[in-house]
């Protein structure tokens, strides 16, 4: 086979344009900042950037999970310091009615103030947090409580089937991190 001066310069010119591709194509990395833009371009970096956007993707869900379970709590907790404070209230009433000079006048005025307080009490039970009743438990979609309250009988309002009622029990979890379970649903 005879080389010639002309395959010895298609081949240098060839290497030559190699070694500029390469050139501009660590320019580009450097100043793009990406190093893999096809899996082919190096299998195991971008294995491991696959892994990487999992892992991404999956904290950013865990921390929804946990803002979504402090806000739920923060409005548990308003909700709660407002059912406090009808219980002091009530306490108050039972107190005051219980010694002498209380008469059927203001007993009975107590048990109207109280009476109240019973229905505001539903009423928080009944709170909502955005689509869901925040104290509905497993059966966050049903309002868990009768209101007005009832004079006599229960205060839940969730049935069964056969129309006995039921307690809203169960917590539903939201996981805000790698095996780590957080509970911020309770029940009325």
């Amino acid at each position: 086979m005879r080389v010639t001066n002309s395959t010895i310069t298609l081949r240098s010119q060839l290497r030559v344009q190699q070694t500029l591709q390469s050139i501009d194509r660590v320019r580009e990395d450097i100043s793009s900042g990406v190093r893999v833009r096809k899996m082919s371009d190096s299998p195991l970096d971008g294995g491991q950037l696959v892994r990487i956007g999992s892992s991404m993707r999956a904290i950013t869900q865990f921390r929804r999970n946990a803002d979504g379970g402090i806000s739920r709590a923060q409005a548990e907790e308003t909700v709660l310091d407002q059912l406090g404070n009808a219980l002091t209230r009530a306490s108050e009433l039972g107190v005051a009615q219980a010694n002498a000079t209380a008469n059927a006048a203001t007993r009975l005025a107590a048990k109207r103030e109280v009476d109240q307080l019973i229905n505001l009490s539903a009423n928080l039970g009944n709170t909502r947090y955005g689509d869901e009743y925040l104290f509905g438990g497993t059966r966050a979609t049903e309002a868990p409580l009768q209101t007005p309250a009832p004079a006599t009988g229960r205060f839940s309002r969730l049935i069964d089937s056969s129309g006995n009622p039921v307690n809203p029990s169960g917590a539903i979890t939201l996981e805000v991190g790698d095996g780590r379970f957080v509970t911020p649903n309770h029940n009325a």
